[in-house]
């Protein structure tokens, strides 16, 4: 079994790590606070208090999404310290934050069905659903961020092979 202390260390680690932690954040506050104040309702207080039992019932989509991502971000930091292609070193921050950034759309998705559900038996929902703003920009930058990963992926691809050629 292979020493993990001999594992080359990226001078990324660190900043990834932060960075993906601020993400995290972000997409929590625009699942649990922006997204409902957006489609559903301003007053989330009465919101969670109507629904609490049934918000938590979505939340492990939300809990499957942070898990993954911190697992991503072990194996981004390691991959990293392997890494000596510049575009191969690219390909995989885009990829992790890309992921977190659009796997935030598809934890929040149960949710918005929830929220509205719980509105609409309160008698406070909007006559229609909707998709929030600001989840969608998240989102957006997340499938940008996963082009991104896929190009520099390509490229250290082409590399190698030309290297080996």
């Amino acid at each position: 079994m292979p020493d993990a202390s001999r594992q080359p260390r990226s001078p990324l680690a660190v900043p990834l790590a932060v960075i993906v932690g601020l993400l995290l954040a972000a997409g929590l506050v625009m699942i649990y606070v922006v997204e409902p104040a957006e489609t559903v309702t301003t007053d989330l207080g009465r919101l969670y208090a109507d629904g609490a039992g049934e918000i938590m019932g979505g939340s492990p989509f939300v809990l499957l999404w942070v898990a993954a991502a911190v697992v991503l971000t072990v194996v981004a930091v390691r991959a990293l310290g392997r890494s000596v292609d510049l575009a191969h070193s690219v390909a995989i921050i885009a990829g992790l934050l890309g992921f977190i950034a659009f796997g935030a759309v598809l934890a929040a998705f149960p949710l918005g069905f929830t929220y509205y559900f719980i509105a609409e038996d309160g008698g406070y929902a909007p006559l229609a659903g909707s998709h929030g703003t600001a989840l969608g920009v998240f989102a957006g930058a997340g499938v940008a961020l996963l082009v991104v990963a896929a190009c520099a992926s390509l490229v250290a691809l082409a590399r190698r092979r030309a290297a080996t050629a």
